[in-house]
């Protein structure tokens, strides 16, 4: 999904480098979050990508890069504070880490900074 929105703005070996990135950042986040002894998912990879792909969105289009950006900060706030979304934990078919998604979209701001400041390559 992310690489049918996304994928024409940046290299697949871009695009590579950021699930990578955001999965070991989660992977660590989750580790000492110590709140699972186990972890099935890519919801916070998806996150982290979805930021970068809404930072990248408002290059060309800046009001559905800001919207998008807007809808997942909206979405961690409401997590953060009430839990996960009604309805998220009988779709997921079980608990939801609400706090991968958060680090999922912190790795990809990581990200985009690390790329900013010439850091990641892959244009």
């Amino acid at each position: 999904m992310v690489a049918i929105f996304f994928s024409s703005y940046k290299s697949d070996l871009y695009w590579l480098q950021a699930l990578l990135f955001i999965a070991f950042f989660c992977s660590i986040g989750i580790l000492l979050d110590n709140q699972f002894n186990r972890y099935v998912g890519l919801s916070g990879v998806l996150h982290g990508l979805f930021v970068i792909g809404g930072r990248w969105e408002m290059r060309r289009y800046k009001l559905s890069g800001a919207m998008l950006l807007a809808i997942i900060i909206g979405k961690l706030m409401y997590e953060q504070i009430y839990g996960a979304l009604p309805g998220s934990e009988s779709v997921a078919g079980g608990k939801v880490a609400i706090n991968s998604h958060l680090y999922g979209a912190i790795a990809g701001g990581v990200f985009i900074l690390l790329g900013r400041l010439n850091m990641i390559r892959g244009d």
